[in-house]
């Protein structure tokens, strides 16, 4: 699993939208394509694109390849994880 975190679960969005581009593009890629979503891109062999907003929650229990910290120094939370998210999220 590949995972693009944003500020915003919309932030996450356009890494996850650039990769769609990169995969429509390519015919290799375009046949791997098993579905999508506005959040994820799911291939065969179950390998998944996903995004997820700055949450130190909505990360636990996945298994990732490679996790993107988009602004990480810019990440807070208006729920009870508060300016801290960063810490945890990371």
């Amino acid at each position: 699993m590949g995972v693009p975190v944003g500020t915003r679960q919309g932030q996450a969005r356009v890494f996850v939208d650039h990769g769609r581009g990169v995969v429509k593009a390519s015919p290799t890629l375009r046949g791997e394509l098993v579905s999508e979503t506005m959040d994820e891109l799911v291939f065969t062999d179950g390998r998944v694109l996903a995004a997820f907003p700055c949450s130190a929650r909505t990360g636990r229990g996945f298994a990732a390849r490679f996790i993107l910290l988009d602004e990480l120094a810019h990440y807070f939370s208006d729920d009870l994880e508060g300016p801290q998210v960063a810490r945890r999220v990371f």
